[in-house]
Order: structure tokens, then sequence, then C-alpha cells
């Protein structure tokens, strides 16, 4: 962001959809510092618990510990644990799947904006690419 968007990420309902907990910090932490201090609301949706190694309710409250660190309030912060999303290099998470999810949020809580994941997914794990295709 710079001063030419400036206005443009102030004062909006902004929904970052990230893949795990930890994700907020790791790919996002600035960004989301950014758009605090241009006094945006802020909303979390991450799209499992991070169940990988089977601490996925510890790091679910690790998630929601952050975001109130990075600013955010615990009630924009909203955690999935749904069977086809679950955490892993090798399961492939249904883009459209993602996409109802997504769009079942953004209309609830009236979402100006979404930041995710680019085409890439930051570091090529898959969940965080099915995140990018199911915000398109």
């Amino acid at each position: 962001m710079n001063d030419d968007n400036k206005e443009q990420f102030s004062e909006n309902k902004i929904l970052l959809v990230i893949s795990h907990p930890d994700d907020e910090c790791m790919f996002f932490g600035p960004t989301l510092l950014s758009l605090q201090n241009r006094k945006n609301q802020i909303h979390v949706l991450c799209l499992s618990i991070g169940n990988e190694s089977g601490l996925g309710e510890l790091r679910k409250k690790e998630l929601e510990r952050s975001c109130i660190t990075l600013g955010i309030e615990v009630g924009n912060v909203y955690v999935i644990d749904h069977p086809l999303l679950q955490d892993g290099l090798n399961n492939n998470w249904d883009p459209s799947l993602i996409s109802d999810i997504i769009n079942d949020y953004v209309t609830t809580h009236r979402i100006d904006t979404i930041i995710t994941f680019d085409e890439k997914g930051v570091s090529s794990h898959p969940n965080h690419i099915a995140a990018f295709k199911g915000a398109r």
C-alpha cells in the first residue's frame, strides 16, 4: 500500500482469508498492521484449524491470541473445521467449497475487500493455493 491507495484502504471491512493458524503473522503481519492503522475493521477467516500434527485446538487459540496482538477483535476471527478442509500438503481442497464459505462470510459481514494468498500460495503450499482459487 502506498499513498495513492491510502483512502481506498481506510475505514473499510476487510477480510483476510488464510489456510492455517499462523499464516496471519507469517505472511500478512505488516499488511494487517498497516490496515489497522488506517481504521479498518479486520476480519480473519481461517479455512482450517491446522490439525495436521494433532494440535488444532492449540493452534486455534494461538491464532486468536495472535490476532488480538495485531489489534483484531477476537469476535472477528472465524476458524473453519470442515472435514474436507484439513491441513496437509497432500490434502487437496475444493476451491468451490472455499468460495461458498467466503461468499457466505462476505455477505453476512458486509465485507468490502478480501485479501489472501497469491496464485502460488506464497510458499507453494496447496492449501494456500486453494485459498487463492476459492477467493477469486
